[in-house]
């Protein structure tokens, strides 16, 4: 299960989850039974190809991403299908909200130089963009070729939204920029420094990220790697964002910190309100205290529901 692939119906009483396999839509009841799902293996209407995300708009209808065919598809509330629409732009990721006819998500875009990705809102075939994160990439060669890739640690964009606001990371300091609609409202600073990268914690995340391939499939040693690509030597402290229902905003410490997760918690208007440790982080809210996570375990993943405990 991965987090896109997670959603909550907007009464907060339905999970919606992607079992991208299958692949088809699964619908739980908070008490994890199964009620209903939708879509299997195909090229016709109410059909994946390879479902990648999900969410619920403020209406309850349930929108997939078939990024293969670069489509939208939607469902009501009952599981009936009701259309299915093209992207004005592909979906790249990582993320994808549905919120009142609009729709946010990444999309890619390479160059000579490096690669792009832009936060993007789609209205009506019409799109503007958001935020926009560029990467440098190099010539690499290994057995399979040489060929142009990011640096080890590149940095993404990093975001999340709500029905009201949407918040992104500004690489790499901890500075999160608050979006309403396309306007600028607010900026959160915390004081914690970027996290500088050894050349040995670049090497260590070789395996989680983009280039694994290189180690698995080139023959090259995580050390071969970094040495021909480069790595980021400065990242930012932030690596999981979350938007509960009551504008709040979660952050999560870059996993480069190490230890359990450090979860801090913002107010778009009063800044920081607190900090928390939990192994999990939220990936879809079903109140302002009650949030959806994926934990891992030996056996695989699972989807939770967890809540704040206030003394």
């Amino acid at each position: 299960v991965e987090d896109d692939g997670v959603a909550v119906d907007v009464a907060g009483e339905r999970i919606y989850v992607l079992d991208e396999l299958g692949p088809r839509l699964l619908a739980f009841t908070l008490e994890g039974a199964l009620i209903g799902e939708v879509g299997r293996q195909g090229e016709g209407p109410g059909e994946f190809e390879m479902p990648v995300a999900v969410d619920v708009d403020s209406l309850g209808v349930v929108w997939v991403v078939d990024a293969s065919r670069s489509l939208l598809l939607s469902w009501d509330r009952q599981a009936r299908f009701l259309d299915q629409e093209r992207l004005s732009v592909p979906y790249w990721g990582p993320g994808f909200k549905a919120s009142q006819g609009a729709f946010l998500y990444v999309r890619g875009d390479e160059d000579r130089q490096g690669f792009t990705e832009t936060l993007i809102q789609t209205t009506d075939g019409a799109y503007s963009e958001l935020i926009r994160q560029g990467q440098e990439w190099v010539a690499v060669s290994s057995s399979c070729g040489t060929m142009p890739l990011p640096r080890v640690l590149a940095p993404s964009v990093i975001w999340n939204a709500n029905a009201r606001y949407t918040v992104s990371v500004t690489w790499p300091e901890y500075t999160l920029r608050v979006l309403e609609g396309d306007s600028l409202v607010a900026s959160l600073k915390r004081g914690i420094p970027p996290i500088r990268i050894t050349e040995k914690e670049a090497e260590s995340m070789v395996g989680a990220g983009p280039l694994s391939f290189l180690t698995e499939s080139c023959g090259m040693t995580e050390a071969e790697v970094v040495r021909a690509a480069g790595f980021v030597e400065a990242a930012s402290p932030i690596d999981r964002l979350a938007v509960d229902p009551l504008d709040r905003v979660w952050t999560r410490s870059n996993a480069l910190m190490g230890g359990p997760n450090l979860i801090e918690i913002l107010s778009v208007e009063r800044g920081y309100l607190g900090s928390l440790r939990a192994p999990v982080f939220p990936v879809a809210f079903l109140s302002g205290e009650r949030f959806l996570a994926i934990a891992d375990h030996e056996w695989g993943s699972s989807v939770e529901i967890w809540s704040i405990q206030r003394e």
